[in-house]
């Protein structure tokens, strides 16, 4: 008698919870669609010993801008562009006019920048590996500059084998996951593409005009 109350009593229960009602939250509404607004990701100057910390910094970058609303140019396009205008390296954009950029790339904003530290040493048994870069996003349309950052990523593992200081393990990936890590903070930072206004409501009818009295 005593295990059929039991069972009874645990079948009850499952049913008490399972019909309780659930509190339901309704879903946020969407928000506005954003501007359409073009941005191109330029190459990066390089104060580093390393000749893949600004491809690797600007390839993380450019697979990261479109979270923040904007529509990236093809990384291809771009350098095409800045080719046939004598531009190979990321130092020799600072001498380019805004407006110059506008016309030959048809962006509305230019990001551009440095990477200012990439390395990789080791201090007793402690790996030690750091990025640090500058971003600059440009208005090219005003030339006007819309946001700067300058921010750093530091990483270590006790994995990689030590030879006189460098880690020959970062020398195999190139610190790409640093390079990715530094980009997504960077990314965040920025500020998001403007969004459009929200359509306006609907004009207020008018009452209807009073009956005329007889």
């Amino acid at each position: 008698m005593i295990p059929r109350l039991a069972s009874f009593a645990a079948l009850f229960f499952v049913a008490a919870c399972c019909c309780k009602p659930q509190p339901v939250q309704p879903p946020p509404p969407p928000p506005p669609p954003f501007i359409r607004t073009t941005i191109a990701v330029l190459p990066f100057d390089n104060a580093t010993a390393s000749v893949d910390a600004p491809v690797l910094f600007r390839e993380a970058i450019q697979a990261r801008v479109a979270k923040k609303g904007y529509i990236p140019q093809p990384m291809a396009d771009v350098d095409r562009v800045l080719g046939a205008m004598g531009i190979q390296l990321g130092g020799q954009i600072q001498a380019v006019d805004p407006k110059e950029l506008r016309a030959k790339l048809g962006a509305d904003l230019a990001l551009s920048g440095k990477v200012i530290e990439a390395s990789a040493f080791t201090t007793g048994i402690y790996n030690r590996r750091k990025v640090e870069a500058e971003l600059i996003l440009t208005d090219l349309r005003t030339s006007a500059v819309v946001w700067k950052g300058r921010r750093n990523f530091v990483g270590g593992e006790g994995d990689d084998k030590v030879i006189g200081g460098l880690i020959t393990g970062i020398a195999k990936n190139k610190m790409r996951e640093e390079h990715a890590a530094l980009a997504e903070i960077m990314v965040a930072g920025m500020p998001w593409c403007p969004r459009e206004a929200p359509p306006a409501p609907p004009p207020t009818p008018l009452p209807p005009a009073p009956a005329p009295t007889p």
